[in-house]
């Protein structure tokens, strides 16, 4: 496949400060267009219990727009500066697999995996250095309860992201004294259910963060570094609670 996407216009316009936390985003009106060449291949296989999936990609992009620290230091005098820019040639590749599977009757099983990995290749430079805006691995794996046709869905789920190497990081915060923050790996378990009310109406509740973890999720809090004060205001909920419906006409 080949691709092609224009810049957005909140990555061209969007200015932003937040004085308390010392940090602002500004526009780059210069980002130019970004073009991909990506190749994926993968296998699918289809039981009377479940099916299961694998895919692996690669993918090279040309001007890739990512948003990145240009500058700062999350002080007073010195705020941090984010801008969405073109890194020059970019290589991403990883696998991503999923299975479903039920074990007895309405009772069942899934689960899934990804993992990539991406380099980047400044415009003028030589030497590659890691793409931080690849997330970490995640495997996610659950069981559920869904009678076949019925409106009813139970399923508890446990999800875990595993750490960021520093050496998959390009250290960008790094400074004489300091270097960026990789929050560690976690596990949280959630609980959901859900019932379908009418042809266009569903019902959903779910009790989230069971064990009242705390976690960070990587795309948050890449840039901060690892004496950062604010470090906390980017952490995930802990337990709580969510109730929804939701209407389709």
């Amino acid at each position: 496949a080949q691709g092609f996407k224009a810049p957005e216009p909140n990555q061209i316009n969007n200015g932003f400060a937040n004085v308390v936390a010392n940090y602002r985003s500004v526009p780059n009106p210069d980002l130019r267009p970004e073009r991909s060449r990506s190749f994926e291949g993968g296998a699918r296989f289809v039981t009377d219990r479940g099916t299961f999936d694998v895919t692996a990609f690669d993918s090279r992009f040309r001007n890739f727009i990512d948003q990145v620290q240009v500058s700062g230091s999350f002080t007073a005098a010195d705020p941090a500066v984010y801008q969405y820019i073109n890194l020059g040639r970019v290589k991403i590749h990883g696998i991503e697999a999923k299975a479903d599977y039920r074990v007895y009757g309405d009772f069942g099983l899934r689960a899934a995996a990804s993992w990539a990995k991406g380099t980047v290749t400044q415009t003028g430079a030589t030497v590659s250095r890691p793409l931080d805006s690849v997330e970490p691995f995640k495997f996610v794996a659950g069981a559920f309860y869904q009678p076949k046709d019925g409106p009813f869905r139970a399923e508890i789920v446990a999800t875990h992201s595993a750490r960021k190497p520093q050496s998959r990081t390009n250290n960008s915060c790094n400074t004489t004294t300091t270097t960026c923050f990789t929050p560690p790996g976690f596990w949280i378990v959630d609980a959901t259910a859900s019932f379908k009310l009418l042809d266009h109406a569903t019902l959903r509740a779910g009790l989230f963060n069971i064990f009242d973890k705390k976690y960070f999720w990587w795309s948050d809090v890449r840039g901060l570094t690892s004496t950062s004060t604010i470090r906390d205001a980017y952490t995930q909920p802990g337990r709580n609670f969510g109730l929804s419906i939701a209407a389709n006409f």
